[in-house]
């Protein structure tokens, strides 16, 4: 396996495997989050989605994570849905 990123051709295909977009995915918000509004809807739903999967990702969870889990999900799912349904909703 190599250290490199995978070459993205014309078409946009990537061809990385699942760790490194998890590897991409946690460092994102780290290369591009001070670009970011700290209002924008679809920014808040990817950070909860990867609050989401840290605590997943977990060897054990404690009661407080498993709550905090429920909070995070239910949150995740009405600002996916709102944001969703204002992609669908656009027409240019």
């Amino acid at each position: 396996m190599s250290s490199k990123p995978c070459a993205i051709t014309y078409a946009g295909k990537m061809d990385e495997s699942a760790s490194q977009f998890w590897l991409l995915a946690i460092n994102f918000p780290l290369m591009v989050g001070h670009l970011v509004s700290t209002d924008d809807e679809a920014w808040h739903c990817f950070t909860l989605l990867l609050e989401l999967t840290r605590i997943i990702f977990f060897d054990s969870i404690s009661e407080f994570k498993i709550e905090m889990l429920e909070q995070l999900i239910y949150e995740f799912l009405a600002g996916f849905n709102m944001f969703s349904n204002l992609i669908h909703s656009y027409n240019p």
